[in-house]
């Protein structure tokens, strides 16, 4: 899978695919710029877990961030539409009001995978989300990342 705001992309990746033989779940990870960069947050342990930006309570520089990179096996996908997703609460401008909606995130199903692996990769090969107008993760800085 890939996020449709990140041109970096590799629809098909060759090594998510490869990884993805010996597990249920892989997923491509960077370091962070800082600790409150706005990106999901990679959480290892027993399972793997996502935590969204606004809702770590206490941030922390050494873990890595979500690229939203992942490969699974079909068994997984097929299991995973059996299982119930709990909305998030979202703060967004729209229409320069600022509102609160309910959005339901894909990574919340990654606790469920038998087995996963995270790969940590270089955030310049894969990594130029396209999120804002200007500053930071804008057009201009997706630009800068696809020239070099």
């Amino acid at each position: 899978m890939i996020p449709i705001d990140n041109p970096l992309a590799t629809p098909f990746d060759p090594e998510l695919l490869a990884e993805n033989r010996s597990v249920e779940l892989v997923l491509r990870g960077v370091k962070r710029l800082d600790k409150s960069e706005k990106m999901g947050v990679i959480f290892q342990g027993d399972h793997l877990e996502i935590k969204e930006y606004t809702e770590v309570t206490e941030p922390r520089q050494d873990l890595l961030g979500n690229t939203g990179l992942f490969s699974c096996t079909m068994n997984f996908a097929r299991r995973s539409k059996t299982i119930p997703l709990s909305s998030h609460i979202v703060r967004k401008k729209m229409n320069g009001e600022w509102i609160e909606k309910k959005e339901y995130f894909i990574f919340d199903l990654f606790p469920y995978a038998s087995s996963y692996k995270v790969i940590e990769s270089d955030r310049k090969k894969c990594f130029a989300p396209l999120k804002n107008a200007s500053g930071p993760d804008s057009l201009e800085t997706v630009a800068r990342a696809l020239m070099t």
